[in-house]
């Protein structure tokens, strides 16, 4: 084991390993792929058709299917990685990426990021080398402190993102609202990561209203 610094903290950084566990906000655990990538296995990341990102809100068993289908491939250079990313993921489609996480394609690894472990069955956690978790404190503080507030002093503190029109940070709140959620784990807390979601999905889109997606987050959680 060795020191390394990924994405936002110095972590204990596995020895070359084909299945990796990122837990943290989206946009640092993709840096910290990149950079765990370009160490580890001395990949560029970057316009490289050997390292793939998949980012889906859901991940299936189609999703599984295809990507051992693309994992049977020779990489076109020394190795391949496969970035994934997402919220949810069911039982079905880790029963179906546990045979891939067994049995490795030769040069080939697979990199998850996730919100939290805990999406994850016993059986998947155990087959990945996992790298401590982003940013949590900082962003399960945020995400905290939002859920802490009433609905009029939400949307004062979300009133600069509306201003400033910044989907950036509005990203960046819920992904902290997100880790907040899935430590309290409660039924409570699930029904709101589905409102979380679902401003989630639009908040990209430059042509839905920031506006209102945020003004729904800090009525609805």
């Amino acid at each position: 084991m060795v020191v390394a610094f990924y994405g936002t903290m110095y972590v204990m950084r596995p020895i070359e390993h084909h299945a990796i566990l990122i837990e943290g906000p989206l946009a640092e655990g993709l840096s910290a792929a990149a950079e765990y990538s370009s160490d580890v296995f001395n990949i560029h990341t970057i316009g490289n058709p050997d390292y793939l990102v998949h980012s889906v809100d859901s991940f299936t068993v189609e999703d599984a299917r295809e990507l051992k289908r693309r994992a049977g491939q020779t990489p076109l250079g020394s190795h391949q990685t496969f970035v994934l990313t997402f919220e949810r993921i069911s039982h079905a489609a880790q029963n179906a990426l546990l045979k891939l996480l067994e049995e490795p394609a030769p040069d080939t690894s697979i990199i998850l990021v996730v919100p939290t472990a805990r999406i994850l069955l016993s059986t998947v956690r155990s087959r990945l080398a996992h790298l401590p978790k982003l940013q949590t404190l900082r962003a399960s503080t945020e995400g905290r402190g939002f859920l802490a507030l009433d609905p009029p002093a939400r949307s004062k503190s979300i009133a600069h993102m509306v201003k400033e029109g910044d989907r950036v940070a509005a990203r960046k709140l819920c992904d902290a609202l997100e880790l907040e959620l899935y430590e309290r784990d409660t039924r409570e807390s699930r029904k709101a990561l589905v409102e979380v979601a679902y401003v989630r999905k639009y908040v990209g889109d430059a042509s839905s209203s920031l506006k209102m997606l945020l003004e729904h987050l800090t009525v609805t959680l």
